[in-house]
């Protein structure tokens, strides 16, 4: 099976499959002549990825030390006895560079290919074939053939889409993907049939419509349930505060991926990889970034630590509700009301972290918050195509825009943002002082104008 870099760490992974060692010679053999990567093929940035945790085999205690991908950040990690075989490629052992090796390497560098040509059998076809399929005879696919879940077997029982394999934490079943392509997070299609043209289904950036709020007057509701102008709770201390906009607001999306952070105390908080969450130790960081043993803040003001974060589940709906704080209370957990655009959770110019994410995006936020305090209670508000409110897809688009330039672009834009971030924050924390210097410097100007004025009349009048 080839494995594309496009795949990412977007699947529910289950607790039932196998374990693996380092140390089995077999499946040590068996990357090496499939889907291993020879360490001469991974790139410095990897390597100098700071979430890189180790650059061979041998550096793991348990497991094996893979190429992950996620959201389109690569670095090198041991997958600590998980089996990810067919997820994410582990380096080959060290000194294998066999040409079978280079060719999985090959698939792996490969971001721009989702098909492949396929084999003799199917060229007839002529229409493209995935090498990473599954095949009818495997002991997958017949498990999920016996699942009373599954609703079909070839793609041809499909009227939109190919017949794919999912995997659940308890369970495997065949489903008609219905256009989407769930390529990139491990379901794959069922071999040899006839695809339709898909689509890349979005990662999204926000919560699904299963997550839960408390409101004032209402109690707990869900996200799909929550309105403008609700009183959410939003801090550890009981504190209320108006939704005054949805960030993203797509009740009939895609269905897409969302990551669930399980807490040793029971809480289990659903949102998007790169959605920030609220940390006692590392402040607002991306939800992927999120490790086994992190404390996170509970709505009662007690720390609860994370017991797992490797299960992912697909939801349609994304909904970011913005309060005034920042912050609200998802799922009995603090979290941010904004997305990190990069896996890093302070924007770095010059190679250096100047800011946070999260001061940021609020300060950015400021000129809609005051406009909704001074101006109108903004009751009503409008939305593109992708959920994305009026007031957020510009700048959103034109963030995602500066991360794409070279670095000297990307550092004087990011400066120019951070300057006008810090002024947007100024006036909305001081709106007294700055009207009142605003008047000030109006009355300062008013008077040097008529100083001028009156000596201009007094030399005319002497002349």
């Amino acid at each position: 099976m080839k494995i594309s870099t496009g795949q990412t760490l977007l699947i529910t992974i289950s607790s039932t499959i196998p374990s693996i060692s380092a140390k089995s010679n077999s499946l040590r053999r068996a990357l090496q002549a499939n889907n291993c990567v020879p360490k001469s093929e991974i790139s410095a940035s990897v390597l100098e990825n700071s979430l890189s945790k180790c650059i061979s085999n041998d550096r793991c205690n348990t497991g094996l030390c893979r190429l992950f991908t996620v959201t389109d950040n690569q670095f090198l990690d041991c997958d600590e006895g998980n089996h990810f075989e067919g997820l994410w490629p582990a380096l080959c052992a060290d000194g294998d560079d066999s040409s079978e090796s280079s060719k999985s390497s090959d698939s792996v560098d490969s971001t721009d290919t989702d098909t492949d040509n396929g084999d003799d059998t199917n060229s007839d076809n002529n229409v493209p074939v995935r090498s990473d399929c599954v095949e009818t005879d495997s002991s997958d696919y017949e498990s999920a053939l016996e699942n009373d879940a599954s609703s079909c077997e070839i793609s041809n029982d499909c009227s939109s889409g190919p017949c794919r394999l999912a995997f659940g934490s308890e369970s495997k079943w065949l489903f008609c993907d219905e256009g989407n392509n769930f390529d990139s997070i491990g379901w794959l299609p069922v071999c040899n049939e006839q695809e339709v043209p898909i689509r890349q289904p979005d990662s999204g950036f926000c919560f699904p419509g299963t997550a839960r709020v408390t409101v004032l007057d209402k109690g707990d509701i869900t996200m799909s349930e929550l309105q403008l102008g609700d009183s959410i709770l939003v801090d550890t201390k009981g504190n209320y505060e108006s939704v005054y906009t949805f960030g993203h607001y797509y009740p009939n999306s895609p269905k897409s991926p969302f990551i669930k952070i399980k807490t040793v105390e029971g809480s289990e908080l659903t949102l998007s990889l790169n959605h920030m969450v609220k940390t006692t130790t590392s402040g607002s960081i991306p939800a992927v970034q999120i490790k086994k043993g992190d404390s996170l803040l509970n709505s009662s003001g007690k720390i609860e630590f994370v017991e797992s974060t490797n299960e992912f589940q697909l939801q349609q709906g994304m909904y970011a509700p913005f309060t005034a704080s920042g912050y609200l209370i998802v799922d009995n957990i603090l979290v941010s009301n904004y997305v990190a655009l990069k896996e890093e959770s302070f924007l770095q110019i010059a190679g250096k972290s100047i800011i946070s994410h999260q001061w940021i995006a609020h300060a950015f936020n400021a000129p809609h918050r005051m406009y909704c305090r001074y101006v109108t209670a903004c009751t009503m508000e409008r939305y593109n195509a992708e959920g994305i409110s009026q007031f957020v897809a510009t700048p959103f688009a034109l963030s995602k825009w500066i991360l794409n330039q070279n670095t000297i672009i990307m550092n004087v834009c990011s400066l120019i943002i951070a300057m006008l971030c810090g002024l947007f924050s100024i006036i909305e924390q001081y709106p007294i002082y700055v009207f009142l210097s605003l008047e000030a410097v109006a009355v300062l100007i008013f008077c040097k104008s008529l100083v001028k004025r009156v000596s201009i009349e007094k030399k005319q009048k002497d002349y």
